[in-house]
This record gives structure tokens, C-alpha cells and sequence, in this order.
């Protein structure tokens, strides 16, 4: 029996459809992933602790829920039966993880090795004769893909959980109430990402300057011009300017030329969702889902090619009539366009899984939601742009030398409209000029000058961050958009409204996570330890040996987590002190460990008390009585801090007290009749007493 392991339920309809005539074939769905990773020396429920490191292969892998274990416990059952299993799952690297975690998973449970039965199935879209195509050409296992796309998963649960682990741990020593501080592998790099163009924003001095433009009258018409010389930087030299040219003559040097402006390379994922947010309004997170994004629909649905490839090229193996199936299926789609290439232009991004995204079947926008068939028209739009001829400005320059000083005015007109025609998204209006031959004469009508300032870069936006993450290796096509959602929901990073578009600002909680980490774990915030960690995993895909290429690249990852929780560990409590914004130098030292000692309140009797940062590694505490308050400022001899009171004497009323916290030898509360240090106890009343030589409250306080 031949066993096919699809990622959805979805996939596997559409692929048991296509096969109905194949003898003895079972196909199986998961839901996504299945399992998920924990600590092999831990149980749910157990404190908190870090660092908390293990190699793969001392990680558990257990079922996500109760649904998962019920799918995980069927396929199990059909392994044992099956001669060979073939992966189905989606053609790339998270994909391949599912279908290896599942197999890891069975493999274990089973105690069964079934390596020598794996065979790959490998489709590009879910159309019946590309799957038929790839059954009949089944491939090899793809290990190193799996294990690169499971090395992902391995290092952004650990890096994940300790990072997580360590900021919440050091801010709720200081402050128990505080919420959970989540930082990642990626997530803490693109946070560092909006976090440094916010102060370059900040930080930026603006230069002033001056504009001059000029109003020219010609036989042909007035026009615009600009100042085309050094900037002008002081109001001085403006002046000289102004004076200079008001009310000159001059001549027109005009130049005419044609720019040729080639189509757009079809969509790869990112592309789809920049384009597609621009142009339809949905949002990138929605476009990506891969659970239940609006591309992945179209995809499951078998409507269109797999949209989270990285190529911007159609498939490497088609012929001429390919293209002309393409080409006809398009034309239907939209109605009719003028073909002029034979084979549509591409662009210069490669995916050795998967070609470009293009629709791979005619359907009824009328039979897909609003949101499916505003963007199977968009990618069904930019493939037919390829097959058209290049759209074609006429380009128009005037340059001029009034007085000695340098003037230019551009017109622009769309000459050919050519792809355009189909996709005319992000087109600046005409800019058109008077008919004015060259050497013709010009008079300075009118001078207009203004005063700017020189501007920043603009703060980042959804999709802006996108692309800058896409262009640093930081994440997938798949992840950036829900990381993105993440740091907004932590209250890391603030969408705001700025015009027409939504800017992202690092919040005061975002800036002290980046301030502390670039402080005292600097590696965590650095992109380029990111790109090392995608370079790694590229090597992993690439090998020829990948379990041995596996094991050496997640050591080498996991040795540089080792390293940053190590520093984030010795500085454990400065990093609470700098997230909860209390001063280093008040807080109390803990005299065993020497980490921070915080006010804290006993889950059950609610007792007040003094314990260490550093609990449970070291249990020191200093217990309050009521109405105990801590003298801030003044300190014990031996270097903790003294705690204020009152003690409230049936005879004598309200008695105020000063103590050392720990009731050291040097506390200055002592008995009044042998000089032994004392210290209060809790009444049943609630109040507080002092008990020494059998008398009730006859203390001094010594200097």
C-alpha cells in the first residue's frame, strides 16, 4: 500500500480526486502541525526557569491536542501498513518539517524505522495533471529540506522561550504583576529594526534650505522650472539668486526621448503581498496565512500556482505551448489583451521548489468571496502584463542658464500605454510641457521661492518592514506578516495613523527591550546573527550529508544562545531593574547571592516580605510586619535596608520603631534593659509587639 501525507484536508481531496483509478493508495491529511517541541526535562505546569538548552534529539515532541493525537494514532496505524510513504505536504521548508515531525513522532512511538520507505511527491499547484505529473514521478525523500525547515522550528522554540524567559523573570522580580515580555529569534530583530529607524527619526537634525522655482513665458505656453544647481543653504545666496534671474531672458535647450518601461515580473510571495496591499487593500497578515490566508485559499482551492515561493521565473521546463495555454486562459479571464511576446518577461529571483505564482485555472470571480477574486484578478492581471509589449514615456527636458544659474522643468507623458493596459497600478499622472523648440526664447514671468527643511526616512509601515525583512533574511514569506501582528499585540510597537497610511512606532516598552538586550545581550539583537542563522539552514537544505550538516549548524546555533543567556543571566537583575525603571543603585542586594531583593506578597497568607530575585536557585527572604514600611535611602551597617514601624502599646499608644531588615547584630533596635538586638512579632490582633526579659515592648533605639 502506497500512503500519501497531506498538510490540509483540503490537499488531500483534491489529490485523492486526481489519483481515483490508482490501485492500493490511502491518502491522509494532517492539520498544519501536528506536534509541538518542549523541554524534554520539563513538565507543563513547572516554574520558570533558564537557561533552558537541549540538542534535538533530548527535545519531546508531543501531540499539539487531542485531534492531533487522534490523526497522529491513525497514521501511525496506516506507517505499519504501507510499503511506501510519500510526503505530499507543501514544497517547502516548513511544509517538509510538518510531514518530518510526524514521522519523527511515529517513528518514536512505533520504535520502527521507516526511512528506507520515503518517497517525495512534489506539485507546484493542486491542478489534476500536475499531480498526476508528479505521481508518476515520484522523487527521493527531500531530508535536508526537512531538517532545515525542522532546525527552524528547533531554534525558534528554544531562542524563543529562553529570551521570553529571562525578560519576564528579571522585569517580575521587581515586579511581580508585570506581564509577559516575549522576545525571538526574529521577532527581536525586526523589533530592533523599527527601533533604529525611530531614532535615526529622532536623532535627525534637519538642515533648512532653499527652493527656487520660476514661472517662463514662450510663444508655446508658460511652464514650471526648478533651480538645478548646488543647494542653496542660507537666505543670502537665495537673495543673489532671486535678484540675479527676476525678469531675465533666456533660450530653451529642449531634448526629447522615448523610455521604455519593461513589465513587471510575475508575484512571489512577498511581491504578492506588497502589491496585494497596495492594490486590493487586504492585509499582508491576511494574504500570507497559511492556515487560512486568502492566497492559500486560492492555492488549496486549485485556482492558482503555490504562492509562498520565492521565484519570480515560470517554470524552467515549459515549452512554447505552455506559455499559449497560459496565454488563452488569461486572455478568457480578462477579455482579451494584446499578446507581444511569446514567452512573458521574468525577473530575477529563483526557487529551486517552486516557479512563480500564476493562476493555474479559469474560475468565476462571482464563485469566490470578495477578497479571493480581488486577488486572483490581481496575479491573473500580472502574468498577462508579461505577454504584453513595453508601456512607453515620451520624456520631454528644458534646461536653461538664466543669468549664469542652472534651471530644468521634466514633462512626461505616457506615449504607448502597453502592459499597462491590464496593470495600471502605481501610474503618476501625465506631466505635460508646451510645444517650445529648441533654442526658442524664454522670460522669466515670476520667481517663487521657499524655505524646507531636509526630511528623514519615513517611519516604517506594514509593508515597508515586510520588505526590509524580506531583503535582511529575517523570517518567511509565511511568519513575517504574523510577527509583525505579535509585536503590536505585546505593546512592543504601535500602529499609527499618519496620512493615508498606518506608521509603526516602538512603543516605551519596546525601546527598554532593545535598550537592555543591545545592553547586556547584544548577539540577540543582531541582524546579521539572523542571516547566519538562514545561511545555516541553507547549508542544512544543500548537503549532501544532513543529518551530520544538521547536528553541527543547530550546535553552532545553540552554543550562541548558550551564550547570550549566560550574559543575560549574570546581569539578571540590572535587566529588571532597567525594565521596571527602578534605580540599580537603590535596590536591595540579596547578602547570599548578591542578585536583586524585591518587596513581594505571599500567594497564600499574604504576607509581606522582602525575597531574592534569584528564587528558587537562592531563597533568602526577610519577612514585614504590618504596617512595616522600607526607609528608603538609609541602610543597616551591614548594608541592607532599615524598616519602619509602629508598635501600638496599650499603655503608652502608638510606639514607633526602626529595625534592620535582617535584625542583624548592628540593628538599631534593641531591648531597653540587656541590649540585645529585638524584633517585632505579629500580634493575633494584627497589630506588632517586642518581647525580651519578660516584659512586652521596652525598647530604645540605639544610634
Amino acid at each position: 500500500m502506497k500512503l500519501i501525507i497531506c498538510e490540509k484536508p483540503d490537499q488531500a481531496s483534491k489529490i485523492k480526486m486526481a489519483l481515483v483509478g490508482e490501485n492500493d493508495i490511502e491518502v491522509m491529511a494532517a492539520r498544519g502541525h501536528l506536534v509541538e517541541l518542549s523541554f524534554g526535562n520539563e513538565e507543563k505546569g513547572d516554574r520558570w526557569t533558564y537557561p533552558n538548552i537541549m540538542p534535538p534529539d533530548e527535545l519531546r515532541i508531543a501531540p499539539i491536542d487531542s485531534d492531533c493525537q487522534r490523526i497522529l494514532d491513525n497514521m501511525a496505524t496506516r506507517f505499519m501498513d504501507a510499503d511506501v510513504i510519500i510526503s505530499a505536504t507543501d514544497l517547502d521548508r516548513e511544509g517538509s518539517a510538518i510531514f518530518y515531525e510526524i514521522l519523527l513522532y511515529v517513528s518514536a512511538k512505533l520504535g520502527r524505522d521507516f526511512s528506507d520507505r520515503l518517497k517525495r511527491m512534489e506539485v507546484s499547484s493542486l491542478t489534476t495533471k500536475e499531480i498526476q505529473q508528479s505521481w508518476k514521478k515520484l522523487k527521493d525523500f527531500d531530508w535536508g529540506r526537512s531538517m532545515a525547515g525542522y532546525t527552524r522550528n528547533i531554534q525558534d522554540m528554544q531562542w524563543g522561550i529562553n529570551l521570553t524567559r529571562a525578560l519576564t523573570l528579571a522585569a517580575q522580580g521587581f515586579d511581580p504583576g508585570q506581564s509577559v515580555l516575549s522576545g525571538g529569534r526574529v521577532q527581536t530583530a525586526i523589533l530592533k529594526i523599527i527601533y533604529d529607524r525611530d531614532k535615526l527619526i529622532a536623532d535627525f537634525v534637519p538642515d533648512e534650505y532653499h527652493q527656487i522655482k520660476v514661472i517662463c513665458d514662450t510663444d508655446a505656453g508658460q511652464f514650471e522650472a526648478i533651480y538645478d544647481g548646488p543647494r542653496i543653504d542660507s537666505k543670502e545666496r537665495a537673495d543673489e539668486i532671486v535678484a540675479d534671474i527676476t525678469g531675465a531672458d533666456t533660450v530653451v535647450d529642449v531634448k526629447h526621448e522615448d523610455k521604455s518601461n519593461p513589465p513587471p515580473a510575475p508575484f512571489n510571495g512577498t511581491d504578492l503581498q506588497v502589491e496585494g496591499n497596495k492594490v486590493t487593500g487586504i492585509s499582508a497578515k491576511e494574504i500570507a496565512d497559511r492556515s487560512n490566508g486568502v492566497a492559500q485559499k486560492l492555492y488549496t482551492k486549485g485556482i492558482i500556482s503555490y504562492p509562498g515561493t520565492d521565484s519570480q521565473k515560470h517554470p524552467a521546463d515549459w515549452e512554447d505551448k505552455d506559455f499559449d495555454i497560459l496565454y488563452d486562459m488569461l486572455d478568457k479571464v480578462l477579455s482579451g489583451f494584446a499578446r507581444s511576446r511569446k514567452r512573458p518577461v521574468e525577473g530575477g529571483k529563483e526557487d529551486p521548489a517552486h516557479p512563480a505564482i500564476r493562476p493555474v485555472s479559469k474560475v468565476s470571480e462571482d464563485s469566490l468571496d470578495a477578497k479571493e477574486a480581488k486577488l486572483y484578478n490581481l496575479i491573473c492581471r500580472r502574468c498577462a502584463a508579461g505577454f504584453m509589449e513595453d508601456s512607453v514615456d515620451a520624456i520631454t527636458n528644458f534646461t536653461m542658464d538664466i543669468n549664469g544659474h542652472p534651471f530644468k522643468a521634466i514633462g512626461k507623458v505616457l506615449k504607448v500605454e502597453g502592459w499597462r493596459e491590464v496593470y495600471p497600478y502605481g501610474m503618476q499622472d501625465d506631466k505635460s510641457l508646451p510645444d517650445v523648440n529648441d533654442g526658442d526664447d524664454a522670460h522669466v514671468a515670476k520667481v517663487k521661492r521657499e524655505k524646507k527643511t531636509t526630511k528623514p526616512k519615513p517611519h516604517y509601515n506594514t509593508i515597508t518592514i515586510i520588505t526590509e525583512a524580506d531583503k535582511k533574511k529575517l523570517g518567511t514569506k509565511n511568519t513575517r506578516p504574523a510577527i509583525i501582528d505579535k509585536l503590536v499585540k505585546r505593546g512592543y510597537v504601535k500602529a499609527a495613523s499618519s496620512g493615508k497610511k498606518k506608521v509603526m512606532t516602538v512603543t516605551p516598552l519596546g525601546r527598554k527591550v532593545i535598550d537592555v538586550l543591545t545592553e547586556f545581550a547584544p548577539m540577540s539583537t543582531n541582524t546579521s546573527m539572523t542571516i547566519m542563522f538562514e545561511n545555516n539552514m541553507d547549508d542544512i537544505e544543500q548537503s549532501e550529508n544532513a543529518p551530520s550538516e544538521f547536528e553541527s549548524r543547530n550546535t553552532e546555533m545553540l552554543e550562541a544562545l548558550s551564550e547570550i543567556m549566560t550574559a543575560m543571566k549574570t546581569s539578571h537583575a540590572d535587566i529588571g531593574a532597567r525594565l521596571t525603571d527602578i534605580d540599580r543603585d537603590e535596590y536591595i542586594k540579596c547578602p547570599t547571592c548578591g542578585k536583586a531583593m524585591v518587596e513581594r506578597k505571599a500567594k497564600k497568607t499574604k504576607t509581606r516580605f522582602v525575597g531574592c530575585t534569584g528564587y528558587p536557585e537562592c531563597d533568602t527572604s526577610f519577612f514585614l510586619n504590618p504596617g512595616e514600611q522600607l526607609r528608603k535611602g538609609l541602610k543597616c551597617k551591614c548594608g541592607l535596608p532599615l524598616a519602619s514601624g509602629v508598635l501600638n502599646d496599650f499603655n503608652r499608644g502608638d510606639l514607633e520603631y526602626v529595625r534592620c531588615l535582617a535584625n542583624c547584630s548592628q540593628s538599631p533596635l534593641i531591648c531597653a534593659k540587656c541590649g540585645n538586638v529585638v524584633r517585632p512579632f505579629k500580634s493575633r490582633k494584627g497589630g506588632s509587639f517586642v518581647r525580651c526579659c519578660d516584659t512586652i515592648n521596652n525598647f530604645e533605639m540605639r544610634l
